[in-house]
């Protein structure tokens, strides 16, 4: 597997390229998670994207895991819409925007409370207007029955792009 350097990662708020990582099993998918974990606390959204089956779930349970939290709960909220994992070091909070479709409207679940409260995970994130929280980004790409690519973007990454840089920024 292609595991990003923890290193890397504890830098994730100032770091303005996407890691890519391969992993070649489920296993490896939820210790990408868990790596990410060490670096995440309260107040960190990810928006995760990919097609059905992917792993967004699997990285979840990952990242639960990194979080000292039990894992054996970890489902996908598609037909609840939201988790709450509050076992561990940090609360995480698991939505799905699948079922709610492109367009779909968080307000009542009240984001900025969910955030003060801990991590914010929302698979399907593309479907939700998540930029003001400036979430790190999740892509999975399916590339075999078992191996996937994950694009992790991290927030300045979506932000200082080459168009969008502010003179005076790197």
């Amino acid at each position: 597997m292609g595991m990003v350097d923890l290193t890397l990662l504890a830098d994730l708020r100032n770091a303005v390229q996407p890691f890519v990582v391969e992993t070649s099993s489920a296993q490896e998918t939820q210790e990408v998670g868990a790596r990410l974990a060490s670096v995440l606390g309260a107040g960190d959204l990810l928006a995760l994207n990919g097609e059905l089956g992917a792993g967004k779930t699997t990285f979840v349970r990952g990242l639960v895991a990194g979080m000292d939290a039990r894992t054996d709960v970890v489902r996908s909220p598609t037909f609840v819409l939201h988790h709450r994992y509050a076992s561990g070091r940090v609360v995480v909070h698991h939505l799905d925007c699948y079922r709610l479709g492109d367009g779909a409207d968080l307000s009542l679940l009240d984001l900025d409370w969910l955030l003060s409260t801990g991590i914010v995970v929302v698979e399907w994130g593309s479907y939700a207007d998540l930029a003001r929280f400036r979430p790190v980004q999740v892509e999975f790409d399916t590339i075999d029955d078992s191996r996937r690519r994950l694009v992790i973007t991290p927030p300045r990454a979506n932000t200082l792009s080459p168009g969008n840089r502010r003179e005076g920024s790197r």
